[in-house]
């Protein structure tokens, strides 16, 4: 999915990360602990929502959805932060991180589902055997176990997200759909290549839970056309046989390409910036650029 720096979609879901220059294993126990507690502080400081995170020792995920401030508003905080208790508990100066955060738009249920397990599952082999073992994700969190060494850190924000992974209605059984969702991805990864994979749990509820709680977005305060609504409009109109994953894939024959082109004109007149244009369709700036001088020059023609 596209990546950008300081994307503003309000209402859309984010993965996002941040890793250490040369991945330099800065974060120790101390520090991880610490950075928990600046994510947790920095969110009650904005109106995003969190569905997932970890803290490894060279790198953070969080799959968050923005709110109507802007994901600066939460990754900033964050990052300083976190540079800074690096500083403090390894005595250091300087720059911690090799550049500012990454963030991918998550489209779908099914990708914010893969996105909190591969935050969930980021540990494994490496620090510890399972996802429980972990202190410093919020894997916890949706079983219900203390977050971090040091002391027991409360995540409002993350519990909700639990309800993508079920099957039916029934809250007393999302937890238990959730920890089939993520023994699936495991059994999937010691999996041989081309042998077939297990079945995938059924996800019906988290399906609709997606439709009703995260993927519509906020009108714009300006009164402007969503952006998400404006490309698919777009894509029902020109290419309804394409669906939105298709169009986001930078590969693509001509009918693709032409989508593409139509929607971000379509954004672009209808007052969209560029940058948050070139996120959501994982297109380059210069693409946005050059579709939005022939819109212009277009228009009403």
């Amino acid at each position: 999915m596209s990546r950008t720096r300081r994307p503003y979609l309000p209402g859309t879901a984010f993965h996002v990360y941040a890793r250490t220059i040369g991945r330099a294993a800065w974060f120790n126990d101390e520090v991880r602990d610490a950075v928990v507690g600046i994510i947790a502080d920095a969110l009650r400081r904005t109106d995003a929502r969190l569905l997932a995170f970890v803290v490894m020792p060279n790198h953070f995920h969080l799959v968050v959805q923005q709110g109507r401030d802007p994901l600066s508003r939460l990754m900033q905080p964050i990052c300083r932060r976190t540079a800074l208790a690096v500083h403090r508990v390894r005595k250091r100066a300087g720059r911690i991180f090799e550049r500012r955060y990454y963030a991918r738009v998550c489209t779908d249920a099914g990708y914010v589902r893969s996105a909190i397990a591969y935050v969930h599952r980021n540990p494994l082999a490496r620090l510890c055997a399972a996802a429980d073992e972990y202190a410093w994700s919020s894997h916890r969190c949706y079983t219900g176990q203390p977050v971090g060494c040091g002391r027991s850190l409360n995540f409002p924000n993350v519990s909700p997200a639990v309800s993508l992974f079920a099957d039916d209605a029934d809250q007393a059984t999302h937890r238990a759909a959730y920890d089939r969702y993520m023994q699936w991805r495991d059994d999937c990864a010691r999996c041989e290549r081309d042998v077939p994979r297990p079945v995938k749990p059924s996800t019906r509820h988290g399906n609709a839970f997606w439709a009703a709680h995260y993927s519509k977005l906020p009108r714009q305060l300006n009164g402007k056309p969503d952006l998400r609504d404006i490309v698919l409009r777009t894509l029902r109109e020109v290419a309804p046989e394409m669906t939105l994953d298709e169009l986001l894939l930078r590969r693509g024959g001509q009918t693709v390409v032409q989508a593409r082109r139509t929607a971000i004109a379509r954004c672009v007149l209808a007052g969209h910036r560029g940058v948050d244009i070139a996120a959501f369709l994982n297109v380059s700036a210069s693409t946005v650029s050059r579709v939005s001088v022939a819109a212009w020059a277009n228009r009403g023609t």
